[in-house]
């Protein structure tokens, strides 16, 4: 799998077509690493695919297990007992109740990367930081000077190990990690101790994570939400997506243009968002949650 540059696309070249042609599976058509197939007795089973790590959940634990039976005489697999995934604790309480934390990853993080232990920390953060992040970053920004070598590769240690975490779990440091990775070439002191107190924070609540209830109001209904800063340059757009009382999709992203006003920006983020919106709704149709009303999005500014 590691070794020719088309290794990776061959790989899943013969995995997709082993699932499609041998064993009858259909892929997405929005998302070409998920395969479902309905079998003969009603039965249900999904499976995600990330390079070379898999997740699958089905409804009928015999059919899954020759499922898994068939699997690994085609290929080389390990299975595991389905509460680690892509660096995400699954936590699953019940059938109808879920939590994703990335607490193992976390920790592993702080760990390597600060010089103490999270509980010798005193003081707790209450947010990823403070409040003068931006004004760190326009600083640096103007005076775009290469950091010390140690120091650009201490930066981004960490902000490429919390930018996982921010889209699979937290999306609370979506925005923090964002600007900070704009910062990757021209890192300074300011920024790495802003990303310091960011991991500090996330050490201090790596519990956390994002729950999923049937039981929550309207839990198989899509609703998203769009938000924009208005920036001198470009601004940022936030979108949210919610399902069954969670995050099902969160990002904070630079715009790819500049706004004139906040209306524009607004509306820039909202285009963004009704994007979003068609894929998710097409992939809620591919896992058995078809959406059969219109999708609302939030957006919290009357003229745009």
């Amino acid at each position: 799998l590691y070794g020719e540059p088309d290794a990776g696309r061959v790989w899943y070249n013969t995995f997709a077509y082993h699932m499609i042609e041998i064993e009858g599976w259909h892929r997405s058509d929005y998302d070409s690493c998920i395969f479902t197939k309905v079998f003969d007795n009603g039965a249900e089973m999904f499976l995600d695919l990330y390079v070379d790590d898999g997740c699958t959940w089905d409804n009928d634990a015999a059919i899954g297990d020759a499922f898994y039976d068939r699997l690994a005489k085609a290929f080389a697999i390990t299975a595991t007992a389905g509460d680690f995934y892509l660096g995400m604790d699954i936590i699953q309480t019940d059938a109808r109740f879920i939590t994703l934390t990335s607490e193992t990853n976390i920790r592993g993080l702080c760990a390597r990367e600060l010089s103490k232990p999270i509980s010798a920390y005193t003081r707790e953060w209450s947010t990823p930081g403070n409040a003068k992040l931006m004004e760190h970053y326009e600083e640096a920004f103007m005076l775009h000077a290469t950091p010390p070598a140690e120091l650009g590769t201490k930066f981004r240690s960490i902000v490429g190990g919390m930018a996982w975490v921010g889209p699979t779990t937290r999306p609370d440091v979506l925005h923090r990690v964002g600007i900070l990775a704009r910062a990757y070439t021209f890192a300074t002191e300011q920024l790495l101790e802003d990303a310091y107190e960011c991991l500090v924070y996330l050490g201090q609540t790596a519990h956390l994570g994002i729950s999923f209830s049937a039981n929550a109001p309207d839990a198989s209904t899509i609703k998203w939400a769009s938000d924009s800063d208005w920036a001198i340059r470009r601004s940022t757009t936030g979108t949210a997506g919610m399902l069954a009382g969670g995050p099902i999709h969160a990002s904070s992203r630079r715009q790819d243009c500049t706004a004139g006003s906040t209306t524009e920006a607004e509306i820039i983020a909202a285009s963004s968002a009704s994007n979003e919106i068609i894929h998710f709704r097409g992939l809620a149709f591919d896992l058995r949650l078809e959406q059969l009303q219109p999708t609302e999005c939030d957006i919290d500014t009357s003229s745009c």
